[in-house]
């Protein structure tokens, strides 16, 4: 890569960082119909036509955003290690572990109330961070198949936790755990 295009490349990345940054600044502060270009484009110290360079309009920033953010949420989940290790800890940390789930999404811009109508995408972006990070972290084969059982997984995992009470906590442990085993013969048994 030529030098020149190199600086470019550079400029770009840091304009888009800065754009992201004062655009995640805003989110905290009001809703995205609130929020104007001009007023980001000052926020991130560019102006408005650098914006419209990297996006078409708040909401194009929005999704790229929601994207980012939601392979960041992922990341931040401490127990996938478990997965295969120990299947049945796993289980027991994701139906029982709230207060984690809680600090997850506690104060988060993209969780709001006010912004699940922007939201559309928002479960095939977690879906796909679920299905790329869960499985690096889970030390399983990143392959195609694993990746597609785990966002499979996942998807079941969801109306669990809605579900989850006392007289069920123990089935839905036991009932996560089979599947595990189920999706992964590799999984230790324990």
């Amino acid at each position: 890569m030529p030098k020149e295009q190199a600086i470019q490349d550079l400029r770009v990345i840091k304009t888009k960082r800065a754009i992201m940054h004062a655009f995640n600044e805003l989110l905290k502060e009001k809703s995205l119909d609130k929020i104007t270009v001009t007023e980001l484009a000052q926020r991130a110290e560019i102006n408005k036509g650098t914006f419209y360079l990297h996006y078409t309009d708040l909401y194009a920033l929005y999704q790229e955003a929601l994207e980012e953010h939601m392979k960041e949420v992922v990341e931040k989940i401490p127990f996938f290690e478990y997965l295969c290790k120990d299947p049945h800890h796993f289980a027991e940390c994701i139906i029982t572990k709230k207060a984690i789930r809680f600090q997850l999404f506690k104060d988060d811009p993209y969780f709001c109330q006010d912004r699940s109508h922007w939201n559309h995408s928002i479960g095939s972006y977690f879906a796909e961070a679920i299905g790329t990070q869960a499985v690096k972290k889970s030390g399983l084969e990143p392959t195609e198949e694993n990746k597609i059982k785990m966002m499979y997984l996942f998807a079941g995992i969801g109306p669990l936790l809605h579900m989850e009470s006392e007289q069920n906590h123990e089935f839905l442990i036991d009932l996560l755990t089979r599947s595990i085993y189920a999706i992964f013969p590799e999984a230790e048994r324990k």
